[in-house]
């Protein structure tokens, strides 16, 4: 377990960490069902502050279509990522499984198009319709270079508490693997709890991926900014806004993959068995240019009237 009393920090927004830097959340010094095993907790008072390497593009779409059997694809813009970088290609069909993840073996010069490691197996759509209609697969980097997991089946979980918004948030270009501790309540990837006014924190181009519970949760919080952030391969309801107390967050630009149903005795709510890649109990909160792109359940759901009291 790490608790956070003071400042934790990995890199800063002006110089931001540049080295691989690797945090493993395990259950070594605690039972391995105790509530504190396997947690990162920023206390109230607390500072976070993680910044990975930032890039050209957390996600972006492709430029032509990438049929099956392609080992190549085209990106609608040029970007920075490199050899061996882990990408996912989003599924364009009905069926949320052909999203397709890949390694990237070259980059051409002109940084547009990606050679990958292996073709692919199902065709992703890359153009505009006659009529206008966007159907472009978006494609994300997974990794970066500061990375937290989880060991062992119960995962791991951040979570942030402040009291008279003294506590501090601030996190860019980290990717958090394998966290989320399955049927769990509060034992999220991220994981804002009861943080009251949460102006000047944020959370900007984190990856999320391979969660058992959730990926982006805020409970009884305003004022956080959410962007540019990916949720791959996720159970449950992935971007979560809790309980219809929150006002004034804003999610902008996030992109949600893969959403998929927990087990049954794994549902926190009885809504997580058709999950939804964004599900709101509160207006008043700003989304603006976000993408559910693909979900066992829904892309968007508001669930309004109901105070949950998780």
């Amino acid at each position: 377990r790490i608790m956070v009393m003071g400042v934790l920090q990995i890199g800063t927004e002006i110089a931001p960490c540049t080295e691989p830097v690797g945090i493993v959340l395990s259950d070594r010094y605690h039972a391995p069902n105790a509530p504190d095993a396997r947690l990162l907790e920023v206390m109230p008072g607390g500072r976070l502050d993680i910044h990975g390497a930032p890039r050209s593009n957390s996600w972006l779409h492709l430029a032509a279509n990438a049929p099956a059997g392609a080992s190549t694809i085209r990106l609608e813009s040029p970007v920075d990522w490199r050899v061996r970088d882990r990408i996912v290609i989003a599924s364009t069909d009905f069926d949320l499984d052909q999203a397709e993840e890949r390694t990237i073996l070259s980059v051409s010069p002109d940084r547009t198009r990606l050679t990958l490691d292996r073709p692919l197996d199902y065709l992703h759509w890359g153009s505009v319709e006659t009529l206008g209609v966007d159907e472009r697969a978006e494609v994300a980097l997974i990794n970066r270079n500061v990375k937290i997991s989880g060991s062992g089946a119960g995962g791991g979980h951040l979570r942030f508490m402040s009291a008279g918004a003294t506590s501090r948030i601030r996190m860019s270009w980290a990717e958090l693997e394998g966290l989320g501790a399955p049927g769990q309540l509060g034992q999220y990837p991220v994981h804002f709890h009861h943080f009251g006014d949460g102006t000047g924190s944020y959370v900007d181009s984190v990856s999320v991926h391979h969660s058992s519970n959730r990926a982006f949760v805020l409970h009884a919080t305003n004022n956080v900014l959410v962007q540019d952030c990916l949720a791959y391969e996720t159970l449950g309801h992935a971007y979560f806004i809790e309980d219809g107390t929150e006002r004034n967050n804003r999610l902008e630009g996030n992109l949600g993959l893969s959403t998929r149903r927990p087990a049954l005795n794994q549902q926190i709510l009885a809504s997580d068995a058709t999950p939804a890649t964004f599900w709101l109990a509160a207006t008043g909160n700003a989304l603006i240019g976000n993408v559910a792109g693909g979900s066992e359940g829904h892309g968007f759901w508001y669930q309004i009237g109901q105070v949950s009291s998780l």
